[in-house]
């Protein structure tokens, strides 16, 4: 609907903001088939938008294209722990339950998982093979960084998303990135690249 609309454009609005502070190419109108933008040369991106908010994160092309970037925003409480028996493996779901405030652990986890597909999918020019957030994705959230707050507040997060069964095959290597609690929102930023094992966000 126009609603739907407005956001889109507002992401677009933010991505375009974000690669004229890289100093890259604008974010023109095209889109690929699946509906990603289509970047300029040199470069990668992703937006996120929903819940009053719309958002970017671009970055530099790997060379060969086979790098990708992934983000999501969510509500706090978007994924109740309840809910997500179906799409969380046992690990995932004993995390989130074990947690101080396991709705929003849970809606965490999805956020991940989210931004996951989306820098995988990038990385592989939208020809990632369908996904089973349950058997394909395994996450792992880690401890507040030192100096940040948790929940309560806008504390970093380090998170890790590693393709599992079937899609292993595709993606090499994880999906690394930082989460971010903000205000009654949960923002999750991931970069893919096969060879790059440092967290691009810090």
């Amino acid at each position: 609907g126009a609603g739907r609309a407005v956001a889109s454009q507002a992401g677009r609005a933010a991505a375009g903001e974000a690669l004229a502070a890289r100093g890259a190419g604008a974010l023109g109108p095209a889109r690929h088939a699946d509906g990603r933008p289509v970047w300029p040369d040199g470069a990668t991106g992703s937006i996120s938008h929903g819940h009053g908010v719309a958002l970017a994160v671009v970055g530099a092309a790997a060379p060969d294209g086979s790098s990708g970037l992934g983000l999501d925003v969510e509500r706090r409480d978007a994924l109740p722990l309840g809910d997500a028996t179906f799409v969380f493996d046992e690990h995932e779901l004993a995390w989130a339950a074990a947690q101080d405030r396991p709705d929003e652990a849970a809606t965490a986890v999805w956020a991940v998982k989210e931004a996951a597909f989306k820098a995988w999918n990038e990385a592989a020019a939208g020809t990632l093979p369908p996904i089973d957030p349950q058997r394909h994705v395994h996450v792992t959230i880690g401890d507040a960084v030192e100096g940040h707050g948790g929940h309560g507040g806008p504390g970093t997060r380090p998170v890790r998303a590693v393709a599992r069964h079937e899609l292993a095959d595709a993606v090499t290597a994880p999906a690394r990135g930082d989460l971010w609690w903000i205000d009654d929102l949960v923002v999750v930023a991931v970069a893919y690249a096969p060879t790059r094992s440092s967290n691009p966000f810090r």
